[in-house]
């Protein structure tokens, strides 16, 4: 049975039986890695909000807002694009901050780390705190992010971020937890925008 990763805005916890050792067992409101997206949307819905993020086509991304999640205002995943199946090789679940109050983004990266931590005990590597600024958004470098990244054994990834943008940009604070497999992380670190 799939472990339930629950992200609560006030209070943080995880829900798993034992500890995980498969990336597919990593969830964002019940949805996981490796699912078919036409389990918890539409084609309709999905090909209504597709982007056009990526100069190599080989996968289509997506981004929602759906209606029946409980904890996160965003979700965004990509699929092989030729997959009449739509299933999920990279998934995304965000929490924005509307009202600036990115103090508490940045205590829930270090409090979602730790579980992700206990999650993947001895089957994840964890790097350690990253932080910079968002200079290819911002020119005038005010925004600014931290991420802790997971490489599990299997090569495949989970990384947990927030982001702090300025208000010389478009962009709304977020939480951001990203599920990627490792062949996904390979095209998005080599082909993507090539």
């Amino acid at each position: 049975m799939k472990k339930l990763l629950a992200i609560f805005i006030l209070c943080l916890f995880f829900t798993t039986s034992s500890q995980a050792d498969d990336i597919k067992d990593f969830q964002i409101e019940g949805i996981s890695i490796g699912d078919s997206a036409l389990d918890f949307f539409s084609e309709r819905e999905i090909k209504i909000n597709k982007r056009n993020y990526y100069k190599n086509k080989k996968y289509t991304p997506v981004d929602m807002i759906p209606s029946f999640f409980k904890t996160y205002t965003n979700f965004s995943f990509s699929y092989k694009t030729n997959d009449k199946k739509y299933i999920i090789e990279r998934m995304s679940g965000v929490i924005s901050y509307k009202n600036k109050n990115i103090k508490n983004c940045f205590k829930q990266v270090d409090e979602v780390a730790n579980e992700i931590n206990e999650v993947f005990k001895g089957t994840a590597s964890r790097s350690v705190k990253n932080e910079g600024t968002f200079w290819e958004v911002d020119k005038t470098g005010k925004s600014k992010y931290t991420f802790i990244d997971f490489s599990l054994n299997s090569g495949d990834h989970v990384v947990v971020a927030c982001y702090d943008f300025s208000e010389e940009t478009d962009f709304m604070d977020n939480l951001n937890v990203e599920v990627k497999t490792k062949k996904f992380d390979y095209f998005l670190s080599n082909e993507a925008y090539k």
